[in-house]
């Protein structure tokens, strides 16, 4: 897959020549990372084009997912970025987050599975608070090659704000800031195991869950925003 259409080849800053690698021999940086995503179809949608309103982002994440010191040195507007931190994408409908975190799923450092925010609340009203307790504790994984031999793995929690108020057992409970402050309390779940992706500006998560966990949230994330119109269209 290209960047460009004209192009065999990834015509971006992380490009390298050797994409081909198996995965199991490649030594793994941000450059062999980008490569062995941006060149698996089945995981990146036909037609999806890394350009400018998305390449610092690309690049951060596949900094951020090799560990790589200079993830911390892309710190914009401010903020502190850390590689102890989880990501918090932000941007308008259609921008590619949920594609982006998709793709990055399955990486070297933290595997982590993309849950959507609006069916967890549905399985709140279903399953109660054995489904919270479930998503505010690590993710046990089986030993195997495709997620790197990892243990554990992460939850990135996608469109953060399309979910429902849910009632279970007459209790009402706004699920995902109860799994947000549960993940940040949680010593078993660093906070580089947690994501997020929304489209709510800083103003309305607070709106929707409050500035408890909207503070919560600024010291578990690096806040990385998607420009853009809608690449749907």
């Amino acid at each position: 897959m290209s960047e460009n259409s004209g192009s065999s080849e990834l015509n971006n800053p992380l490009y390298d020549s050797d994409k081909h690698q198996s995965s199991s021999a490649m030594q793994w940086n941000s450059h062999t990372l980008f490569n062995f995503i941006f060149s698996r179809t089945q995981v990146v949608p036909e037609g999806f084009v890394v350009d400018d309103m998305n390449r610092e982002a690309v690049k951060a994440l596949c900094y951020y997912f090799t560990e790589d010191p200079a993830f911390e040195r892309m710190n914009t507007d401010g903020q502190s970025w850390k590689l102890s931190k989880g990501l918090l994408l932000f941007g308008n409908v259609g921008t590619g987050k949920t594609t982006l975190m998709r793709a990055f799923n399955k990486n070297p450092r933290c595997c982590y599975q993309v849950a959507n925010c609006r069916r967890l609340s549905a399985l709140f009203a279903e399953q109660g608070h054995d489904m919270l307790y479930r998503y505010s504790s690590p993710v046990p994984l089986p030993t195997a090659a495709d997620t790197f031999y990892q243990r554990q793995a992460g939850i990135c929690f996608d469109d953060l704000g399309t979910e429902e108020l849910k009632k279970n057992y007459g209790n009402q409970v706004n699920v995902m800031a109860e799994i947000i402050l549960n993940r940040y309390d949680n010593q078993q779940t660093p906070w580089h195991h947690t994501h997020i992706t929304t489209n709510l500006t800083a103003a309305e998560i607070e709106q929707y869950y409050g500035t408890r966990v909207k503070s919560r949230m600024r010291e578990m994330f690096n806040m990385i925003t998607l420009d853009g119109e809608d690449r749907r269209r």
